[in-house]
């Protein structure tokens, strides 16, 4: 099905749906939408400054092939930031999303949703649940007072986050457009992305009459994120990043391509309202932070792809070189990678980052953690000279002691555990015994005292030189 079918498609398989002319339909403009805007970015976003600027279209993204993780990979955050698994055993995770009391949803390809509880309010996460299920491939995830929405294959599902009941709230089954679905909560209506073939389209359906009306058609797929900042929603369309208006569809429409070789995931804006985490650099809260996927080799006009990117803006508009805020994801040879990058939300414990090989949800955070006490230096002190061993002196009706033993008068070994007579030990088999003993425990610790003493000696020479080498250093010094 064209574009030119569509939007009679979806007004047949929506009923209650209805569809003012296109020629009337806008976003409001906001600090996103300036004059800096009007002309498009012609070439990619570097990660190396110096890099030459690269045209459009030069590179196909190839697909990543998953792998199992390795013993060395490991995510990498970027100096002053540091990366941790916050939750695991989510499935393929499709899209995230939170509400004020820091819970954090997770949707998932098999049709369920988590809901992740963080009672400590620091990262960790410490109950996981399952609140919906049943669902097909949804891949869209929004919140709006006290229900969730998710899109799916065959609807936009209502899930009541109390007791997980879920209803279809606008049916999609007639609908031939691919995956994935991106949803989000804006102005007292529901988002919708829709992909078919090489174009998307945008909606907005009013959550009180269920209506839909279309705010923007892209000339690039598919689009894979929506955000919102300063009022306006923006797209994660094929390679590029683009604001959404009624001129989207415009060949001369502004957008902003990433680097060569990459897809645009997912996004998230800079906005007053927008919470950040605890110390996050001030310099950071303009930039625009985004997913980056199916990338090749890293080298020095990219970053390598398939991470997490920030790009400065100014006044909403995005500069032509990013920076990598998290990587690792991926071998150098750039072909296959053990984790992917899906979907991201951030709040004041950080920012989340979705993996949809892994199943997992990372935290990336300002590293503020209290430094390693250091290794303490040995110092060169004399040895404590050990007390001289007592020699025994028994008479036959002497209760037995441990003979040889280094337990001195300082030990915790009370006058209750010795052997008293009377014992298994029979009194007669300790009076032939004794004197035998006695010679062997002499000679013994007659050994034992040499060997000491002779230690004793040596340490003390080398104590007596490190002295005098002391002494030497000071006088030369002076």
């Amino acid at each position: 099905m064209r574009f030119a079918a569509f939007i009679p498609q979806l007004t047949f398989a929506l009923p209650t749906i209805y569809w003012p002319a296109i020629a009337g339909s806008a976003v409001a403009a906001s600090l996103f939408l300036c004059a800096p805007c009007a002309a498009a970015q012609s070439g990619f976003m570097r990660a190396d400054p110096s890099a030459v600027t690269v045209r459009a279209g030069e590179d196909v993204p190839p697909v990543l092939r998953r792998r199992a993780k390795g013993s060395r990979d490991i995510a990498v955050a970027a100096d002053g930031l540091y990366i941790e698994s916050a939750a695991s055993g989510l499935g393929s995770i499709t899209a995230l999303t939170t509400d004020n009391d820091g819970r954090i949803y997770v949707l998932n390809m098999a049709g369920s949703i988590y809901v992740l509880e963080d009672r400590a309010k620091d990262g960790r996460i410490d109950i996981k649940r399952v609140i919906a299920s049943g669902m097909d491939r949804p891949t869209g995830l929004a919140i709006a007072g006290e229900a969730l929405y998710a899109a799916d294959q065959s609807a936009v599902w209502r899930i009541d986050i109390a007791t997980g009941e879920r209803s279809v709230f606008v049916p999609l089954s007639n609908i031939e457009a691919q995956e994935p679905r991106p949803l989000l909560f804006f102005n007292h209506a529901l988002v919708l992305g829709l992909t078919q073939g090489e174009r998307a389209k945008v909606l907005s359906i009013d959550m009180d009459t269920r209506r839909a009306r279309l705010l923007a058609e892209i000339p690039s797929a598919p689009l894979r994120g929506l955000s919102i900042g300063g009022g306006q929603i923006w797209a994660a369309a094929g390679t590029s990043l683009r604001p959404l208006s009624a001129h989207s569809g415009a060949a001369d429409a502004p957008h902003y391509p990433l680097e060569a070789g990459a897809q645009a995931l997912g996004l998230l804006l800079p906005s007053e309202e927008a919470q950040y985490p605890k110390s996050w650099p001030k310099a950071l809260r303009s930039h625009i932070i985004a997913l980056q996927g199916s990338a090749g080799p890293k080298g020095e006009r990219s970053s390598g792809g398939n991470n997490v990117v920030s790009i400065p803006a100014r006044f909403g508009v995005p500069g032509p070189k990013l920076y990598t805020l998290a990587t690792g994801f991926s071998g150098q040879s750039g072909q296959s990678a053990w984790a992917a990058p899906s979907a991201i939300v951030m709040d004041e414990r950080g920012l989340f980052i979705a993996d949809r090989f892994g199943g997992t949800v990372m935290r990336l955070a300002v590293d503020d953690r209290p430094p390693p006490s250091p290794k303490t230096k040995p110092r060169l002190t004399p040895p404590v000279p050990k007390p001289a061993v007592q020699k025994p002196s028994h008479k036959p009706n002497d209760t037995p002691a441990m003979f040889g033993s280094s337990l001195g008068e300082a030990s915790h070994l009370t006058k209750g555990s010795t052997l008293a007579v009377g014992s298994t030990l029979k009194k007669s088999f300790e009076d032939k015994e004794l004197s035998k003993q006695d010679a062997e425990i002499l000679e013994k610790e007659r050994k034992a005292k040499a060997k000491s003493d002779a230690r004793d000696e040596r340490e003390r020479k080398r104590i007596e030189a490190i002295k005098r080498a002391l002494k030497r250093n000071a006088a030369s010094g002076n």
